[in-house]
Protein backbone atom coordinates (compact mmCIF):
# COMPACT_ATOMS: atom_id res chain seq x y z
CA UNK A 1 0.00 0.00 0.00
CA UNK A 2 2.57 2.28 0.79
CA UNK A 3 4.64 1.61 -2.67
CA UNK A 4 1.45 2.21 -4.01
CA UNK A 5 1.18 5.84 -2.42
CA UNK A 6 4.32 6.58 -3.14
CA UNK A 7 4.23 5.30 -6.72
CA UNK A 8 0.99 7.89 -7.00
CA UNK A 9 3.07 11.04 -5.40
CA UNK A 10 6.04 10.77 -7.92
CA UNK A 11 3.07 10.28 -10.37
CA UNK A 12 1.76 13.86 -9.62
CA UNK A 13 5.12 14.96 -9.35
CA UNK A 14 6.08 14.37 -13.12
CA UNK A 15 2.82 15.58 -14.48
CA UNK A 16 3.43 18.58 -12.30
CA UNK A 17 6.37 19.72 -13.72
CA UNK A 18 5.03 18.84 -17.37
CA UNK A 19 1.86 20.97 -16.96
CA UNK A 20 4.72 23.87 -15.94
CA UNK A 21 6.47 23.05 -19.29
CA UNK A 22 3.38 24.26 -21.13
CA UNK A 23 2.36 27.05 -19.12
CA UNK A 24 3.71 30.27 -20.80
CA UNK A 25 2.38 33.95 -19.89
CA UNK A 26 1.25 35.93 -23.08
CA UNK A 27 0.69 39.02 -23.44
CA UNK A 28 -0.81 41.61 -25.84
CA UNK A 29 -0.55 44.62 -25.99
CA UNK A 30 -2.43 46.72 -28.76
CA UNK A 31 -4.96 49.90 -29.12
CA UNK A 32 -8.64 50.48 -29.05
CA UNK A 33 -10.41 53.15 -30.83
CA UNK A 34 -13.14 53.87 -29.45
CA UNK A 35 -14.92 56.52 -32.56
CA UNK A 36 -15.14 60.06 -32.70
CA UNK A 37 -18.85 62.14 -31.57
CA UNK A 38 -19.96 65.46 -32.54
CA UNK A 39 -22.61 67.26 -34.01
CA UNK A 40 -22.95 70.34 -36.86
CA UNK A 41 -26.20 72.28 -37.05
CA UNK A 42 -26.76 73.59 -40.73
CA UNK A 43 -29.67 75.95 -41.34
CA UNK A 44 -32.85 75.69 -43.34
CA UNK A 45 -34.66 78.06 -44.44
CA UNK A 46 -37.04 81.10 -42.64
CA UNK A 47 -40.15 82.49 -43.29
CA UNK A 48 -40.97 84.84 -43.36
CA UNK A 49 -37.94 86.11 -45.10
CA UNK A 50 -38.89 88.90 -46.81
CA UNK A 51 -40.81 92.50 -46.41
CA UNK A 52 -40.83 94.69 -42.84
CA UNK A 53 -41.00 91.98 -39.82
CA UNK A 54 -38.43 88.79 -40.68
CA UNK A 55 -36.35 86.36 -39.35
CA UNK A 56 -33.02 84.92 -40.42
CA UNK A 57 -31.19 82.09 -38.86
CA UNK A 58 -26.53 81.29 -39.51
CA UNK A 59 -25.42 78.15 -37.97
CA UNK A 60 -21.97 77.83 -36.59
CA UNK A 61 -20.85 73.97 -35.19
CA UNK A 62 -23.63 73.19 -32.04
CA UNK A 63 -25.43 76.82 -32.51
CA UNK A 64 -27.95 78.61 -33.95
CA UNK A 65 -27.78 82.04 -34.35
CA UNK A 66 -31.41 83.45 -34.58
CA UNK A 67 -32.70 87.29 -35.22
CA UNK A 68 -35.89 88.76 -35.30
CA UNK A 69 -36.59 92.26 -37.44
CA UNK A 70 -39.43 94.10 -36.75
CA UNK A 71 -41.55 91.60 -34.73
CA UNK A 72 -45.41 91.71 -34.99
CA UNK A 73 -47.97 90.09 -32.69
CA UNK A 74 -49.80 87.28 -35.04
CA UNK A 75 -47.06 86.85 -36.59
CA UNK A 76 -45.82 83.08 -36.64
CA UNK A 77 -41.70 83.37 -37.47
CA UNK A 78 -39.96 79.96 -38.10
CA UNK A 79 -36.53 79.06 -38.87
CA UNK A 80 -35.66 75.10 -39.92
CA UNK A 81 -32.46 73.86 -38.91
CA UNK A 82 -30.53 69.91 -39.61
CA UNK A 83 -28.63 68.59 -36.79
CA UNK A 84 -25.74 66.27 -38.22
CA UNK A 85 -23.94 63.55 -36.42
CA UNK A 86 -20.46 63.99 -37.52
CA UNK A 87 -18.79 61.24 -35.63
CA UNK A 88 -18.88 57.34 -35.93
CA UNK A 89 -20.99 56.76 -32.81
CA UNK A 90 -24.03 57.45 -31.87
CA UNK A 91 -25.16 60.99 -30.11
CA UNK A 92 -28.29 61.50 -27.79
CA UNK A 93 -29.37 65.76 -27.68
CA UNK A 94 -29.36 66.13 -23.70
CA UNK A 95 -30.45 69.80 -23.55
CA UNK A 96 -31.24 72.52 -25.90
CA UNK A 97 -30.42 76.08 -24.31
CA UNK A 98 -31.69 79.39 -26.12
CA UNK A 99 -29.62 81.92 -24.93
CA UNK A 100 -31.06 84.81 -23.65
CA UNK A 101 -33.89 83.24 -22.33
CA UNK A 102 -36.40 84.84 -23.36
CA UNK A 103 -34.56 86.85 -26.20
CA UNK A 104 -37.01 89.77 -24.98
CA UNK A 105 -40.25 90.26 -23.04
CA UNK A 106 -43.18 88.51 -24.33
CA UNK A 107 -41.24 86.87 -26.60
CA UNK A 108 -41.88 82.59 -27.11
CA UNK A 109 -39.08 80.28 -28.60
CA UNK A 110 -40.02 76.54 -29.11
CA UNK A 111 -37.96 73.90 -30.19
CA UNK A 112 -38.96 71.24 -31.78
CA UNK A 113 -38.58 68.28 -34.57
CA UNK A 114 -40.89 69.06 -37.62
CA UNK A 115 -43.63 67.47 -35.90
CA UNK A 116 -43.37 69.74 -32.62
CA UNK A 117 -42.12 66.92 -30.37
CA UNK A 118 -39.36 67.41 -28.23
CA UNK A 119 -35.93 66.92 -29.53
CA UNK A 120 -34.35 66.63 -25.72
CA UNK A 121 -33.63 62.63 -25.51
CA UNK A 122 -33.29 62.02 -29.47
CA UNK A 123 -30.66 59.45 -30.91
CA UNK A 124 -29.30 60.35 -33.94
CA UNK A 125 -26.43 57.74 -35.08
CA UNK A 126 -23.42 57.93 -36.97
CA UNK A 127 -24.09 60.02 -40.31
CA UNK A 128 -27.70 60.49 -39.52
CA UNK A 129 -29.41 63.67 -39.77
CA UNK A 130 -32.26 64.98 -37.41
CA UNK A 131 -34.62 67.95 -38.96
CA UNK A 132 -36.19 71.00 -36.68
CA UNK A 133 -37.55 73.75 -36.46
CA UNK A 134 -37.07 77.39 -34.06
CA UNK A 135 -40.72 78.42 -33.76
CA UNK A 136 -40.91 82.28 -32.56
CA UNK A 137 -44.00 84.48 -31.57
CA UNK A 138 -45.29 87.28 -29.12
CA UNK A 139 -47.48 86.26 -26.14
CA UNK A 140 -48.28 89.80 -26.00
CA UNK A 141 -47.46 93.41 -27.58
CA UNK A 142 -44.60 94.32 -25.58
CA UNK A 143 -42.27 93.43 -27.37
CA UNK A 144 -44.24 94.99 -30.52
CA UNK A 145 -42.09 96.64 -33.68
CA UNK A 146 -38.59 95.25 -31.41
CA UNK A 147 -35.48 93.36 -33.39
CA UNK A 148 -33.92 90.70 -30.84
CA UNK A 149 -31.78 87.82 -31.45
CA UNK A 150 -30.55 84.81 -29.50
CA UNK A 151 -28.67 81.69 -29.76
CA UNK A 152 -29.54 77.99 -29.33
CA UNK A 153 -27.07 75.60 -28.17
CA UNK A 154 -27.60 72.02 -29.16
CA UNK A 155 -25.50 69.92 -26.12
CA UNK A 156 -24.85 66.66 -27.15
CA UNK A 157 -23.51 63.31 -25.49
CA UNK A 158 -22.04 59.83 -26.58
CA UNK A 159 -25.25 57.64 -26.73
CA UNK A 160 -24.45 53.82 -27.14
CA UNK A 161 -28.08 52.29 -26.80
Amino acid sequence: MVVVLVALLVGLGFMGVGVSYWSQMLNIIGTVDMGTWGVEVTEGTCSPSEGETLISCSASGNELQVAVTSAQVGVNYYCQFTVSNTGSIPVKIQSIVVDPSPPASGVVVEVTDMFGISLIDIQIDSVQTKDGKVHVYLADDISQGQTFSFTVTFNVVQWNQ
